[in-house]
C-alpha cells in the first residue's frame, strides 16, 4: 500500500470512528445538546480540532449519522413491498418501517428521540430523510391515484402515516411487554382501513398483511 493511499484509509477510519462514538454518546445520553466535540474527542483520544478537520460543526456531524441511518431505513422500506395492490403494499412499508425501529433501536432512536422534532417531517427534515420519507409518499400515491383512499391529498396521508409508524415503535421500544405481532397488526389495519373508500375496503381483519 502507498503511502498516499494509507493516509486515506486511516482518515476514511478515523471518520467513521468520529461518526460510532458519536452516535453512541448521543443514544446513550437520549439528548442532542449533551454531546459536545469535546466530549467526542476525549472518547477517542484525539482533541476536538481533529474532528473539525471532518465536520464543520455538531450539527453537520449529527446530520452526517442521520442521513447513513436514513438510508439504512430506505432500503428496509424498499426491500419489504412485494404486493402490487396499493394498499397492501402501503401496510408492508409502514411495517418494514416498524420493523427496523424494533431490531435497531440504537439506529431508531438517533432519528427520532434523540431530537424528537424529526417525529413529523419537515423541510429541513426531510432534505435528510427524503429518500426514506418519499418512498412512504409513493405507496400513498398509488393508493390515492387508484382511487383507494378517500382523503387525496398525499402528503397529509403520507405525515399521518410516518406518526402512526412513530407511534407505535416509540411504544413498541419503551413497552416490550406488549408484543409487536396482533397489536401492529391491528393498529395498522385499522389507520388503513379508515382511510380506504367502503367499497373497496377488505372486510378480513388481518387482510392488509398478507
Amino acid at each position: 500500500m502507498s503511502i498516499s493511499a494509507g493516509r486515506e484509509q486511516h482518515k476514511a477510519e478515523l471518520r467513521q470512528l468520529i461518526l460510532d462514538t458519536a452516535e453512541r454518546l448521543f443514544v446513550e445520553s437520549g439528548s442532542y445538546e449533551a454531546v459536545s466535540m469535546r466530549s467526542i474527542a476525549r472518547e477517542i483520544n484525539y482533541s476536538a480540532t481533529t474532528i473539525y478537520l471532518y465536520f464543520r460543526d455538531k450539527d453537520a456531524l449529527f446530520q452526517a449519522l442521520l442521513r447513513e441511518t436514513f438510508r439504512r431505513l430506505s432500503r428496509a422500506v424498499a426491500l419489504a413491498v412485494t404486493q402490487r395492490d396499493p394498499v397492501k403494499g402501503l401496510y408492508q412499508a409502514m411495517s418494514a418501517c416498524i420493523t427496523f425501529g424494533l431490531e435497531h433501536p440504537e439506529h431508531y432512536r438517533l432519528l427520532f428521540m434523540v431530537r424528537p422534532s424529526l417525529a413529523i417531517p419537515s423541510e429541513s427534515t426531510r432534505q435528510i430523510g427524503e429518500e426514506a420519507f418519499n418512498l412512504l409518499c409513493h405507496q400513498v400515491g398509488l393508493c390515492v391515484d387508484s382511487g383507494r383512499f378517500l382523503q387525496r391529498d398525499h402528503e397529509l396521508v403520507a405525515q399521518g402515516g410516518w406518526v402512526v409508524v412513530h407511534g407505535i415503535t416509540s411504544m413498541l421500544l419503551n413497552r416490550p411487554e406488549l408484543g409487536r405481532g396482533r397489536l401492529t397488526e391491528h393498529i395498522l389495519s385499522s389507520y388503513l382501513r379508515g382511510l380506504s373508500v367502503p367499497l373497496a375496503a377488505p372486510s378480513a381483519p388481518d387482510s392488509f398483511s398478507t
